[in-house]
């Protein structure tokens, strides 16, 4: 909406009528959220520089392994008793290894990518390919390395409109929160389903699980569970914000010692 001065705002308005003596009456209410969204929209994108940065300092391991394989074959297949055979050979594992890398720094890529604001158009997602690309990072990553991820796919029409960027860093901040709950050597189960007609997407971990007293300051800035040192405290804020711009629902189940499910129910309809 445009103000008096010509500048374009959000604005979150509400108006509610009621009858007096047969009389009906109209109460509306705007209000100017163009600044919070702003305020939001910088915190997200602070933490998703954060997490990519924790991200690609674990994932090293993984891209040295995949250098060290091509290194070691090339080296052989110079040698001058090399047969046609293993040069062949050396030719088909660069080349896997090169797509595992441009695999790897495409989602890393995806990952980070800033955000924008939400007037940006949405975009038609398949929900199961998102989920997998978040899930193929984390199982490359040796901070996750100990932690086994099950991913049970959804059918293949489940379609939601959101902002992929966004999306990405939702999933993988829940992600990390099931991990370090088992202390990143347990046990993540992924699901996605239609539930009422509407997309899910379940994350069930087996570590420590949440009392009701922490289940209610979860999405508090700064509020964290880890010792010092250990994380921005932003992560569930930040993945709340995110839900509450793209109309996702996020549901939690968890008591102590019993693990925990978060689930992302989205707005469309299927």
């Amino acid at each position: 909406m445009m103000n008096k001065d010509g500048e374009i705002r959000t604005y979150d308005i509400s108006v509610c009528y009621y009858d007096i003596e047969g009389q009906t009456y109209y109460t509306g209410i705007a209000r100017d959220i163009t600044n919070k969204l702003l305020i939001s929209e910088k915190l997200i994108d602070a933490e998703r520089r954060a997490f990519l940065s924790v991200l690609a300092s674990s994932i090293g391991h993984e891209i040295n392994n995949s250098l060290t394989a091509i290194q070691g074959h090339i080296e052989i297949a110079k040698l001058p008793d090399a047969t046609e055979q293993i040069r062949q050979k050396t030719i088909q594992i660069t080349w896997s290894q090169l797509i595992k890398l441009k695999t790897l720094t495409n989602n890393l890529l995806q990952l980070g990518k800033p955000g924008e604001s939400l007037s940006k158009s949405l975009e038609s997602i398949n929900l199961n390919d998102s989920v997998e690309s978040v899930i193929d990072v984390f199982q490359k990553t040796s901070r996750l390395k100990d932690c086994r991820i099950y991913f049970k796919p959804g059918p293949a029409s489940v379609i939601v409109r959101s902002d992929q960027d966004q999306l990405s860093l939702l999933l993988s901040n829940i992600v990390l929160n099931s991990a370090d709950a088992t202390g990143n050597r347990g046990n993540i189960q992924i699901s996605v389903y239609i539930r009422n007609h509407h997309p899910v997407v379940s994350v069930l971990d087996d570590g420590v699980g949440m009392s009701k007293e922490v289940i209610q300051k979860i999405y508090q800035p700064y509020f964290t569970t880890k010792g010092i040192g250990k994380g921005t405290g932003l992560g569930m804020f930040v993945a709340k914000e995110i839900a509450d711009q793209r109309g996702i629902k996020i549901e939690i189940e968890s008591e102590p010692n019993l693990g925990t499910e978060f689930r992302l129910v989205f707005p469309d309809k299927v």
